[in-house]
């Protein structure tokens, strides 16, 4: 069994919905079942989301603390000598990069595959039990978005998405720092460490502020495509 190397495009409601009727089935029945399935596998892609976020908050936490722990250890308390505390210290550095891009790439997969279901249930739930994830509660109110007590319809996601990116930055910084200084680049580009972190994290604060907000999780065009099987 192998697929298809073109795959069939769905832009219309209509044409996704006959996917999942035929001559033989009640349409109704066959789509009911459908959006269950949709519904169970989108609780599960939000379950394994905040399992995997665990697990790599799990590892980037131990590289983070291995590394501040090497890179203040007294080499002539240890008998360790400067070349290998800078190897250590240079590895768990890329260790911590890594895992910390990993994360970021997870997220983004999590997301999209989480969007892909509710996708499902947007277009399947009108026939079988109305619109009831498609409506929901109305915060337009400007202040609402900033008021302490208030609740807003912000993205946890994006949030999340941000924050791993945030911490990209940091092992970046850090590694880059690590290089300089061993470099003995001039002190000129070690002072500037303060100009870079202060516009990176005000660009981050811009985004959080203006871009945090859920937005439409699956466009407001049907933009679908089905894998035929040969």
């Amino acid at each position: 069994m192998k697929y298809k190397n073109e795959t069939e495009n769905i832009l219309e409601k209509q044409k996704y919905l006959e996917l999942f009727t035929n001559k033989k089935d009640n349409p109704t029945e066959k789509q009911k079942v459908a959006l269950e399935k949709a519904l169970d596998i989108r609780k599960f892609e939000i379950e394994l989301y905040w399992k995997r976020g665990t697990y790599f908050w799990a590892f980037i936490a131990v590289a983070f603390t291995s590394y501040f722990i090497v890179l203040t250890t007294d080499i002539t308390k240890t008998g360790i000598s400067q070349e290998f505390k800078d190897e250590l210290t240079f590895l768990l550095n890329l260790l911590g990069l890594f895992l910390s891009i990993s994360w970021f790439f997870v997220n983004k997969g999590s997301k999209y595959w989480q969007e892909n279901w509710e996708k499902h249930v947007d277009l399947l739930e009108n026939e079988i039990m109305g619109p009831l994830y498609k409506t929901i509660v109305l915060r337009n109110n400007f202040w609402d978005r900033y008021n302490p007590i208030k609740s807003f319809p912000y993205s946890v996601g994006k949030i999340n998405q941000l924050i791993s990116f945030a911490v990209i930055f940091l092992w970046l910084f850090l590694l880059i720092r690590f290089i300089v200084i061993k470099l003995n680049f001039c002190i000129q580009c070690i002072s500037c460490n303060y100009i870079v972190i202060s516009s990176f994290f005000l660009f981050l604060f811009i985004i959080l502020f203006l871009s945090a907000e859920t937005s439409e999780p699956n466009g407001k065009e049907l933009n679908m495509k089905k894998r035929e099987i040969e």
